[in-house]
């Protein structure tokens, strides 16, 4: 299951029916969180996101109403005594941008590396991958793909004598009891494509990456949520 929650998606100001920008893929029990404005908080914990789950947190850029939440959220998770590393990507320029909110956020009982995006990484099970967008500062939207398997074939697995118990196993991917999942899963299916961008101007960067993305809205399992 990839599940995208849009926490907010005003611009600037917040209103009292709209948070300023942030959005949470979640997927396997882990999450990725995508900008911090003022509000995240408050939106995640109405619409049931536990953002203790988050593994990494994307910045798309550096302008107040993207980040400005997150200080805070940063100063939450230390109180819920977290003590899982949390990775922050964002645009190149980020040295001065992250001094200051870490300074803002104080002594953490957790590691927190800041890392440039630049090429394909793997969050929360997740392929990410940046790319550049048109604005007025260094920008980038990301590109989250979801790998699917094959679909599992009972009917071989039985006439393999293969023990029940073994088939979610196989199905995960995993090979066990002298089984390979190949002998069970048919060929791989296409997977789930979402892309996130915000502040722009019209770029071939936005098109190529949501190229196959349309197809992900139309494939299972797959939920979308707005608050």
């Amino acid at each position: 299951m990839l599940t995208i929650t849009l926490l907010g998606t005003a611009a600037t100001m917040p209103l009292p029916d709209r948070a300023l920008t942030a959005a949470v893929a979640e997927c396997g029990g882990h999450s990725l969180l995508f900008d911090c404005g003022e509000g995240t908080q408050t939106v995640a914990r109405r619409a049931g996101v536990n953002l203790m789950k988050m593994d990494a947190v994307c910045l798309t850029h550096y302008h107040g109403d993207h980040i400005l939440g997150l200080p805070g959220l940063l100063q939450t998770l230390a109180s819920l005594n977290r003590t899982a590393p949390l990775t922050i990507y964002g645009p190149p320029g980020q040295e001065s941008i992250a001094a200051a909110i870490m300074a803002l956020a104080g002594p953490l009982p957790y590691p927190v590396a800041w890392k440039i995006a630049e090429g394909t990484c793997k969050e929360a099970g997740l392929t990410v991958t940046p790319f550049p967008l048109k604005h007025r500062v260094p920008c980038c939207g990301y590109r989250l793909h979801l790998p699917r398997a094959g679909r599992f074939d009972a009917a071989r697995a039985k006439a393999a004598g293969i023990p029940l118990e073994y088939w979610r196993v196989l199905q995960a991917g995993q090979s066990i009891g002298g089984f390979a999942p190949g002998d069970v899963l048919g060929p791989p299916r296409r997977g789930l494509t979402v892309v996130y961008a915000t502040d722009t101007r019209p770029c071939p960067a936005v098109l190529e990456a949501a190229r196959l993305a349309p197809s992900a809205c139309n494939a299972q399992p797959y939920h979308f949520t707005v608050c």
